[in-house]
């Protein structure tokens, strides 16, 4: 069984890739493709569904840290826990405030505690 099995096995390979011709990968172009199907237009007694756009309101007057000056992103390492109980606390101090009164956030608290930090160096 020794070197004649290996040779009728590779003979058997080369004769099985002869027989089919390899075919050539075509490459579709995107204009060859062809156009998703429409979607059915909603019946006319049926108003449409809204959409609502992402993001913030236009005209809502908030501004986000991350696009105002003088913010910079500023990421630590903390434990999963102590992040997760910070979060609870600031939401339920939050839910105690008054209706038009300014919620702090996490990014409110780190700095006021890296500022008083600060302050206490002095």
């Amino acid at each position: 069984m020794g070197n004649d099995f290996f040779k009728t096995i590779a003979a058997d390979a080369g004769a099985a890739a002869k027989s089919k011709p390899k075919a050539k990968p075509t490459k579709r172009k995107a204009r060859d493709a062809k156009p998703a199907p429409a979607e059915p237009a909603a019946p006319k007694d049926e108003p449409a569904a809204r959409v609502r756009p992402r993001g913030r309101p236009k005209g809502s007057g908030k501004q986000g840290k991350r696009s105002m000056r003088g913010y910079k992103l500023a990421g630590a390492y903390i434990r999963e826990t102590t992040r997760d109980d910070v979060t609870d606390a600031l939401s339920a101090e939050n839910k105690k405030r008054k209706a038009g009164e300014a919620k702090r956030d996490y990014s409110d608290l780190v700095e006021e505690l890296l500022t008083e930090w600060l302050k206490s160096r002095k």
